[in-house]
């Protein structure tokens, strides 16, 4: 994996992960003055292509029952209201790291079975919390396999802007703890079925 960092004279900061695999990171972070920044929201973003029918990593995302049993640092997650098709609309997933404990409800919205949206409300550590899943069908040139590029983008907004500063350093590595506990869930199922 490759690491760049850049700063640039007008406060301009890029971090870049390259990793040689699948998967691909990106955290962009510019400033020009230090309020401004602190202000902002920030964006995390991503992915993966997997072998696998998006149908089934829909399924595996949509699970949200079943988060405590593959997620790292979720201590407890269940969903609180399904719509009339099983979905999952509302959902509290508790995160646990050390002495940090927390209950976050979120709502989930979709579009299709193409973005899984969550956005998470009534907690103190963020202003804004919303993480946005999108599927893709990747295009092969054998017609038998399958393929599907799945994304992960994390909006977030800290209560206290020091925690924004140091969300710099960790929010590309939980996101990838993210998405790759999510790929091995699905290799998971996979196997299953």
């Amino acid at each position: 994996m490759f690491t760049w960092v850049v700063l640039l004279p007008n406060h301009l900061l890029f971090q870049k992960n390259i990793s040689l695999g699948n998967s691909f990171n990106l955290f962009i972070w510019s400033r020009n003055f230090l309020n401004s920044t602190l202000s902002k929201s920030k964006r995390f973003s991503t992915y993966r292509i997997l072998p696998y029918k998006k149908s089934l990593i829909f399924s595996v995302i949509s699970d949200i029952d079943s988060y405590s049993a593959f997620l790292p640092y979720c201590l407890a997650s269940k969903v609180t209201k399904r719509d009339k098709n099983g979905l999952p609309q509302t959902a509290d997933l508790r995160i646990g790291w050390k002495n940090y404990d927390e209950i976050f409800s979120s709502k989930i919205s979709y579009v299709s079975h193409d973005y899984i949206i969550a956005n998470a409300s009534n907690n103190q550590l963020f202003q804004k919390l919303q993480a946005t899943w999108s599927l893709k069908d990747i295009q092969t040139t054998e017609k038998l396999e399958e393929k599907t590029k799945i994304s992960l983008i994390l909006d977030f907004k800290f209560s206290n802007p020091l925690y924004t500063i140091i969300s710099m350093t960790v929010m590309p590595r939980i996101s990838t703890l993210i998405i790759t506990a999510f790929e091995n869930r699905i290799k998971q199922i996979e196997k299953i079925n």
